[in-house]
This record gives C-alpha cells, structure tokens and sequence, in this order.
C-alpha cells in the first residue's frame, strides 16, 4: 500500500514473488482490493457513528483500540495457522511502527484547520511521492507513462473531493497544509517500508508473514500511544464513557474488525504485489465511494464531475500505454539476456576446442 505479467492497474512493475498465470493475478488483486474496499467503506461509517454518539471525544482511545485490536487479532491468525515468527529483529518494526503513528496524529490535528475535502485532496497526492520513494528504497522502475497515470490519477481524486466541497466550509490555514506535508511525507514511505518489511523486492532474502508484521507494528504503537493516553487522562476519561454508554463498546469492537481486515487485505496487495499497488487501491476508494454515492443517492453531476472523470479514462490511459511500454522492455531485455548467455556459451565452445587442439 508488487505480477508477473505486471501489475493489472498498470502503475507498478513485476516483482520476484510474483507466480500464477495473469488471470490468476487478476482475480488475486480483485480479491484483495475488494477486501480493502468493503472493509474500509464500512470502517469508515463506523468510525462516523461513533463520533456521532452524544459526548464522544476521544481521538487517541480511538486509535489506541485499533492499534491493541491490530494486535490481538493477528496473533491469533498466527496461532490458529501454527505460523511461526521470523528470524528478524522485532525492532525492526518499531521504525514502522514511528511513521505510521505520527502520519496518523498529523492527518487528525490537520483536521482543526483544514477541511476534510482538503485533507483528502492531499492525502490523494501520496502516490506520486510513493512511488519516488520506492524507487529511491526498493530501487523500483517507473517509466514517464507510470508518473503520468498517477498524476492523472491523483488530480482526478482530488477535483472529485474538490466538486463535493463545493458550497463547504474550508477556513484553510498554513498550519493545517503544513501538517498534511508533513503527514504525507511519512505516508510516502510507510508502504514502501512494508513492502521491504515483507521482503516483497529483488534481491530480498527471507520474507515476514502479513500477520507477524502487523501484530508487532501495532504493538509497537501501544508502546507509543498508550503513555501519551495516560498522560492526557483521556483514556481514563474514555473508559469512564463506555461505562455509561453501553451501545459505544459493540460499534468500536466491530470498527477494529473492520480495521483488522482492511489492514490484513492492503498488506497483501503489498505482499503480493507492491506497496505503490496498494497505495492506488486505498486512493481509488475514493472514486468507487463517488460511482456509489451516484448511484445510490442520484445526483445531478457538475462539470468538474465530468472535468475529473475525463482526467480519469486519461490516466486510465495512460496505464495501458505504460504496461505495453513495459512489457516491450521486459522483451527487448530478456531477449538480451539470451544473447549474452549463447555469447557465453558459444565462447566456452571456443575455448573447449581450442584446448583439444
């Protein structure tokens, strides 16, 4: 948040874990991109009910639930499969574990001085700095057609998210736009950090299942946040509420499972495909939730509606363009390939008969 024929949104590269034939590949993606939707889509309506219930104010017992239940839940994944924990150094986790956190508490403060609209508007610009990041960390290739589709891709989510604010309030101010830089910056290589974590790149060794890499990078975000809680006092304030209302505890155990499994689908597509890969699912959401929002509650559209989804079917094509452009170069290269091993063969030939004369 990674195929051997490639990636089938078009934005990423083929990487050493991929196998199966390209309509295996395909139903695998839409599996686990349909995970991240439906998971998510609900996530977030809970996550909205309960910040509807009267006197509900808690930001880091929010969060702090999620971060025990991304634990909890995952150990007993690992138990019920008899998986065993890696090699590695848990620390490891903890690097992880220190940009997921701050990206989270930036993305929220944000919040008290920008509007959503604008905060999704930023957050939709992180694929591009993504895939820089991948390619600087996991020494990834993107060519100009790859950048271009993100970029379509990104101003397309972000006029949608623009369109729908229209007539909102959006009292933005340098605070709030530097602090979803700063968020974003983290964001760029959270993913990119997964994916190595996962030991989804060439040249990587041995790899971490999904699970272990969730449980200890929540874990370690208990570490963090748990003593922040404390010092506040709003976790003592939070247990108070859910003492006094009953109906909050279900909505938040069923918020972390939604959580749980949205989480367990992105790091697969970051396992099994790549963490750019995973980005354009989670950013994608947004159009999905807008076709939906269309369809269901029946809208007149606008022309920055119509703007953005032209921009869409642009990055769309650009996709195609840069897929056939990559395949043509995988062709050209294994093609060299062949050439340098019957070049080598042929000279040991030589020298094999040289020695006989």
């Amino acid at each position: 948040m990674p195929s051997g024929s490639g990636a089938q949104n078009g934005i990423c590269e083929p990487t050493t874990h991929s196998t199966g034939k390209p309509w295996n590949r395909t139903l695998l993606l839409l599996l686990y991109a349909g995970g991240v939707y439906s998971s998510f889509i609900l996530h977030d309506y809970l996550q909205e009910l309960i910040w509807h219930l009267p006197g509900y104010r808690f930001p880091q017992f929010m969060t702090l639930f999620e971060f025990v239940s991304c634990t909890i839940f995952p150990a007993g994944e690992m138990a019920l499969t008899r998986t065993g924990l890696s090699s590695g150094n848990p620390l490891q986790f903890g690097v992880l574990a220190c940009l997921i956190l701050p990206s989270m508490l930036m993305g929220t403060a944000a919040l008290a001085y920008v509007s959503y609209p604008v905060k999704v508007v930023a957050k939709s610009t992180k694929l591009l700095p993504t895939m820089i990041i991948g390619s600087m960390l996991l020494g990834r290739r993107f060519n100009t057609w790859h950048y271009l589709a993100a970029l379509c891709l990104c101003v397309a989510l972000g006029g949608f998210a623009l369109c729908d604010a229209q007539g909102s309030d959006s009292n933005t101010t340098m605070t709030g736009v530097l602090l979803l830089g700063a968020s974003l910056c983290f964001d760029a290589f959270i993913p990119n950090v997964q994916q190595k974590l996962l030991g989804n790149y060439k040249g990587a060794g041995s790899r971490i299942s999904e699970a272990e890499v969730m449980m200890f990078t929540n874990l370690f975000g208990c570490l963090l946040l748990l003593p922040a809680s404390l010092f506040t006092g709003e976790l003592q304030a939070a247990v108070d509420f859910l003492a006094h209302s009953p109906q909050a505890l279900p909505l938040l155990l069923l918020f972390s499972v939604t959580t749980f499994s949205g989480v367990a689908a992105y790091l697969r597509l970051v396992s099994n495909f790549s963490g750019v890969t995973a980005v354009v699912v989670t950013t994608s959401r947004k159009v999905f939730t807008i076709v939906l929002s269309f369809l269901v509650f029946p809208k007149v559209a606008s022309w920055g509606h119509l703007a953005c989804g032209a921009m869409l079917l642009g990055g769309v094509a650009c996709n195609e363009v840069a897929r056939k452009a990559e395949k043509s170069t995988e062709k050209v290269d294994e093609q060299q390939r062949d050439g340098d091993r019957k070049a080598t063969a042929e000279g040991g030939r030589r020298a094999n008969a040289g020695c006989t004369i």
